[in-house]
């Protein structure tokens, strides 16, 4: 067995985003330094980018052996470009208010 993950599939980024979501949630919940929390939510907003950019990958080596992937790339694109954009403040709201 390999002992690393095929690109078949983001599976290491995915698990990685939720390790990261539940850091963040965690340090919410125990009431954490306002530094810490921004940290936290700092390396969730790059995990989601991480996950976009496997995906991005993905789709990229399903064009090359002419396979479907099943990926939007468009939709792709716009996910990344929000999650650029969205504040620390705005992801730390979110988790404060139940959305992840």
């Amino acid at each position: 067995m390999p002992s690393f993950v095929p690109r078949e599939n983001p599976t290491r980024k995915k698990e990685q985003l939720l390790d990261r979501s539940e850091e963040l949630r965690l340090a919410i919940l125990h009431g954490k330094p306002k530094h810490t929390i921004k940290n936290l939510a700092e390396k969730y907003r790059n995990a989601n980018l991480s996950l976009i950019k496997a995906r991005q990958h993905y789709h990229i080596d399903m064009e090359f052996q002419n396979k479907p992937s099943g990926i939007n790339i468009t939709k792709l694109n716009e996910e990344k470009l929000i999650w650029k954009q969205k504040s620390l403040d705005e992801i730390i709201a979110e988790f404060n208010s139940g959305k992840n």
